[in-house]
């Protein structure tokens, strides 16, 4: 506890450093998570790197999957953006979900397009090093977080079950890709595409450890404790606004009015202007019955990187 002796010692400082508490809020606050890593691309769109993707810390509850999954609703009305974490992430009923079935039942196509517009959008979390990072080599031999979407997702289960050939009479080995010791490195290449980025280029490369050499048990420890707990990402509380919370903030967007019945309510929360993510791939599963082609699904927020609106 401060003492009243170190109080008034230090009252000088107090206004310089209030002063800069008001002019960074002036400033505007920074949505970006330093935790998280993304791969940067040049002026042509394409970029490329190499990671290796680690176990999760069997700790703070982790339920042993190296990756948590979650949903995120981001659409522009009336109010501003819906720029949300969708509750079915924790298998709870979600506002705009519900709103979505509304629409998309109603059997109107201009409504069927709107509950597209607005379906939420699936990503996955996980635990990275980063081996090799040509255009930020600041972060070679660093751990990370990692979002990544269904096509990345889709890689690594075909890694862990492999399609076996009728022609190849080899069997394709079957690969956890997250083992530290029997894991694989991957060659991740984003390329540009006329309509958005594509990671069919991507691959992973052979199977071996993730260290080596008379110290590589102690390194391999040391990156497994450094490791970010998944499931923090899952927390109720701390990551998810409530069902009302939610709500009001639907019904502001999509009307461009605040219903407000608490002081609560009452107080403003900030909204980013605009989308703001730390991954430019995240495919997308709909909450609608609705048939979803490749196209479809494509990146959301790649697509507003692309036209400037997430910068």
């Amino acid at each position: 506890m401060t003492s009243f002796a170190q109080l008034k010692k230090r009252s000088k400082k107090n206004l310089s450093r209030l002063q800069k508490q008001i002019e960074d809020n002036q400033k505007g606050k920074s949505y970006q998570d330093d935790r998280f890593w993304s791969l940067a691309r040049d002026k042509s769109g394409n970029g490329s790197a190499i990671i290796r993707f680690l176990d999760s810390p069997q700790a703070d509850g982790d339920d042993g999957l190296p990756w948590v999954r979650r949903f995120e609703h981001a659409f522009q009305g009336p109010g501003g953006w819906y720029i949300e974490k969708c509750l079915t992430s924790i298998s709870q009923p979600c506002p705009c979900c519900a709103r979505n079935t509304e629409l998309w039942n109603s059997g109107s196509e201009a409504n069927k397009d709107i509950a597209r517009d607005r379906k939420r959008k699936m990503h996955y979390i996980s635990n990275i090093l980063v081996v090799k990072d040509p255009m930020n080599p600041d972060n070679d031999g660093k751990q990370f977080l990692f979002k990544y979407g269904q096509y990345i997702k889709t890689m690594i289960d075909r890694m862990a079950v492999p399609e076996q050939d009728d022609l190849d009479e080899s069997e394709k080995p079957s690969v956890n890709v997250f083992d530290f010791w029997q894991g694989a490195d991957m060659k991740i290449r984003i390329r540009k595409t006329p309509h958005s980025f594509t990671y069919e280029d991507s691959d992973f490369q052979t199977p071996g450890p993730v260290c080596t050499g008379k110290t590589a048990d102690a390194k391999i420890e040391e990156l497994w404790k450094n490791s970010y707990s998944l499931q923090a990402f899952m927390n109720p509380e701390k990551e998810f606004k409530t069902t009302e919370k939610l709500q009001a903030r639907l019904t502001l967007v999509l009307t461009g009015s605040q219903v407000s019945t608490t002081a609560e309510d009452d107080e403003v929360e900030e909204s980013p202007e605009q989308p703001v993510s730390t991954a430019v791939e995240s495919d997308s599963e709909s909450e609608t019955p609705a048939p979803t082609s490749d196209s479809e699904d494509l990146d959301y927020f790649a697509t507003l990187v692309e036209t400037g609106e997430e910068e």
